[in-house]
């Protein structure tokens, strides 16, 4: 495994962990007990799938000034990637438009 893909796993590793950690706070424990099995989902998420998607993302970034941040284009053509994928899955998607205050 070369430094890059060391990288790239440990960025997912970092994003699915931070992603499970706000499931389970706002699942709460009781659902834990419930016993889902998880199995299917846990066998779908790869570290190929990862890394792929992260690419995708570095290639948004790199194609948009290396900027995917908020407000930008980049940003709005990760929209559309992340849009494009639940799309095709099946999911009904849309966007929900909200103020923020961005430090310069």
């Amino acid at each position: 495994m070369n430094n890059r893909t060391r990288t790239l796993v440990r960025s997912a590793a970092i994003g699915v962990s931070a992603t499970l950690a706000g499931t389970l706070m706002l699942t709460g424990p009781a659902y834990a007990a419930v016993g889902v099995d998880t199995t299917a989902l846990r066998d779908a998420v790869t570290v190929d799938g990862v890394i792929d998607h992260l690419e995708a993302f570095q290639a948004i970034a790199d194609a948009n000034g290396g900027n995917r941040a908020a407000g930008t284009p980049g940003h709005e053509a990760s929209l559309d990637y992340v849009r494009g994928l639940l799309d095709a899955a099946g999911y009904d998607t849309w966007t929900q438009e909200f103020t923020y205050e961005r430090s310069s």
